[in-house]
């Protein structure tokens, strides 16, 4: 029987090219030029981010909520999926690609883990056929460039992965 492994990828900038948060909300709000005047409130979370409030969840949460609130979920899902189809094909590094590939011939458990919200990552989850179940004897880390991508047992992980109880 195949020994099948977990492995677990980073998103911005690790198998992107760059951050996705701000690119989705700017790629939205030009979509929806209506919507552009929604840029100028965030630049008081911004300061206060700047002058020493650094936490970046409630930057991101802020600026969503600024940008995209009130939006209904039939448009906002629509440009998830076109974004996602779009970082796919020109934002992920090709070794990131290959790696994932490789994973997925081997029938490995691929998990995409992000600090993003789930605005465009399920979406992005799907294309790349990344799953969340099985157990799995060991781990393969992937949080930084190919070089230094790593696998490692599961015994060595803190918390190691479980599958969600019903």
């Amino acid at each position: 029987m195949h020994e099948r492994n977990l492995a677990i990828f980073d998103l911005d900038g690790t198998i992107t090219r760059h951050d996705t948060l701000l690119p989705f909300i700017a790629g939205f709000l030009w979509r929806h030029p209506w919507r552009l005047w929604r840029w100028l409130p965030c630049l008081l979370p911004l300061l206060r981010y700047v002058a020493g409030a650094r936490d970046r969840g409630a930057l991101k949460s802020r600026i969503i909520q600024l940008t995209l609130g009130g939006v209904a979920s039939a448009p906002l899902t629509a440009w998830a999926v076109r974004f996602a189809r779009r970082l796919v094909r020109s934002s992920l590094y090709a070794e990131a690609l290959e790696c994932i590939t490789a994973h997925q011939r081997n029938h490995d458990h691929l998990v995409l883990l992000s600090a993003s919200p789930n605005l465009y990552v399920p979406g992005l989850q799907a294309i790349l056929r990344v799953r969340k179940s099985g157990s799995f004897p060991r781990l393969c880390l992937h949080a930084a460039l190919p070089s230094r991508w790593i696998a490692m047992p599961v015994r060595h992980v803190e918390g190691s992965y479980r599958e969600p109880r019903p």
